[in-house]
C-alpha cells in the first residue's frame, strides 16, 4: 500500500479550477462533473500531443489551493515520454512529485464501473476506514493513475501523501 519513489513523474494535460459546490458527489447522479468533462476534452485533444505521451498511462490529479473560495484544481493528462520544447495549445506540464505515497489499487470489469461504483467504494474505504484506522490523514492532494493497457479489466490507483494525525489529548 505504501510506495516511495525518488523522481517525479511528468504528465501533459489540461487543468481548470473547479468549484466544490457544483460537483457531483461521489456515487451521485446530479450536478456537474467538471473532471468528467475535462477527461472527455483531453481524450478528444490528446492526438495533438501523442508524440510526447505514453497513451497507456493517464493521471488525474486534484489539489486544493483556495478552500476559502471553494475551489480546487483538477488535472487530466498522459505520462510524458518526451517533453515538448514549446507549450502545446492549452496543455500544461504537471508532476506527480517524488515522495512517499499510500496507493490504493482498484479494479473493475469495465471502465465505466471503475470510475463510478468501484472508485466510490475504494475512496470510501481509503478515506473513511483505512487512513483513520492507521491514524493518518493526507495532504490536500490526490492522484488517480489509470492503466489503459490492460485488456481484460479496468484498473486504477488512488495515490495520496500521508500525514500522521495529531494525537488527541
Amino acid at each position: 500500500m505504501f510506495n516511495t519513489f525518488d523522481k517525479p513523474e511528468v504528465y501533459l494535460g489540461l487543468e481548470p479550477e473547479v468549484r466544490f459546490s457544483g460537483q457531483i458527489p461521489a456515487g451521485e447522479s446530479t450536478g456537474v462533473d467538471v473532471p468528467g468533462q475535462l477527461w472527455k476534452r483531453y481524450h478528444m485533444e490528446k492526438t495533438s500531443i501523442s508524440a510526447y505521451i505514453n497513451i497507456n498511462f493517464e493521471m488525474g490529479m486534484s489539489h486544493t489551493e483556495d478552500t476559502a473560495q471553494g475551489l480546487f484544481t483538477y488535472f487530466a493528462g498522459g505520462l510524458v515520454r518526451n517533453i515538448p520544447h514549446k507549450q502545446q495549445g492549452d496543455f500544461v506540464k504537471r508532476e506527480l512529485p517524488a515522495g512517499e505515497y499510500i496507493v490504493c489499487r482498484i479494479e473493475a470489469e469495465s471502465f465505466e464501473d471503475l470510475v463510478t461504483d468501484a472508485l466510490n467504494q475504494g475512496g470510501k474505504y481509503l478515506f473513511g476506514t483505512w487512513l483513520p484506522h492507521h491514524n493518518l490523514t493526507t495532504e490536500p492532494f490526490s492522484a488517480e493513475k489509470y492503466y489503459r493497457d490492460l485488456k481484460d479489466m479496468a484498473c486504477m490507483e488512488i495515490w495520496v501523501k500521508p500525514i500522521p494525525l495529531e494525537k488527541k489529548e
